[in-house]
């Protein structure tokens, strides 16, 4: 089933194993998103579980992978942003992505500079560059398919353009930042370390989310099954998780 089926079929119909595959399709990109920006696997695990329940609670009206992908991203992104906040006031402003528990030291230094930078970059840029640019080098999809799946459709000559404007106004954000590599090296770093690989256990516990019932296919609430039920049915799951030392 692809993509928007999916999402449709679990907003209509709640359905556990649409959402799962959900997750299954997506958790990479989302803990990638987190673990850059948090420079912590704890607290990545914790923004993943809380952009899933976002995802869970208000599926996005959008009738593309590609802006699903780019709602995915954003939403990580921010997530990860709010997370970091009380974060940035104990730690020191010159620690970087070599300092992570994941094996991300050993890593071209190249990258770990570029890392803490790239998905605010990505942000910047225009929805199309964006969702070229997820499609590419976070679900590892060809020219073709990209071009496929971009509103509207476009031909995979239009979606290569694309991805090498979005290489190039990423290049020229990093290098405003003193951070000087080309094209061709921005694109050898994304295709090997723009996807992290995230705990084992945590798409089990994203998959075991208590989800909203309530919701009809027109986006109404049945009587006797609010939002807001749901959203304190969310946070007694973040709660449970973190006595048993998520994200601590």
């Amino acid at each position: 089933m692809n993509t928007i089926a999916l999402l449709n079929d679990f907003r209509r119909n709640q359905s556990d194993e649409a959402f799962a595959t959900l997750t299954h399709r997506y958790i990479n990109l989302v803990f990638s998103v987190a673990l850059r920006r948090l420079n912590d696997s704890a607290l990545a695990e914790n923004a993943t579980q809380m952009v899933f329940a976002r995802l869970a609670g208000a599926p996005p009206v959008v009738t593309t992978e590609s802006e699903l992908l780019g709602w995915l991203h954003h939403t990580s992104l921010h997530v990860a942003l709010d997370l970091s906040q009380p974060e940035s006031c104990r730690i020191n402003a010159d620690r970087t992505a070599a300092s992570l528990d994941t094996g991300i030291a050993e890593r071209d230094p190249r990258w770990t500079e570029l890392a803490p930078q790239l998905d605010e970059a990505i942000e910047n840029l225009s929805p199309t560059e964006r969702q070229a640019v997820l499609m590419k080098y976070f679900q590892d999809n060809s020219h073709h398919n990209i071009g496929s799946k971009l509103a509207g459709g476009i031909s995979e000559d239009t979606s290569k353009i694309h991805t090498s404007r979005a290489l190039e106004r990423l290049r020229v954000t990093f290098s405003a930042k003193g951070i000087i590599c080309t094209a061709g090296l921005l694109t050898k770093l994304l295709t090997a370390h723009a996807i992290e690989t995230p705990p084992a256990n945590l798409v089990a516990r994203l998959t075991s989310l208590p989800q909203p019932q309530g919701g009809g296919a027109d986006g109404t609430t049945v009587p006797g099954h609010s939002s807001a039920g749901w959203r304190s049915k969310f946070a007694a799951f973040f709660r449970r998780n973190r006595s048993k030392g998520v994200g601590q």
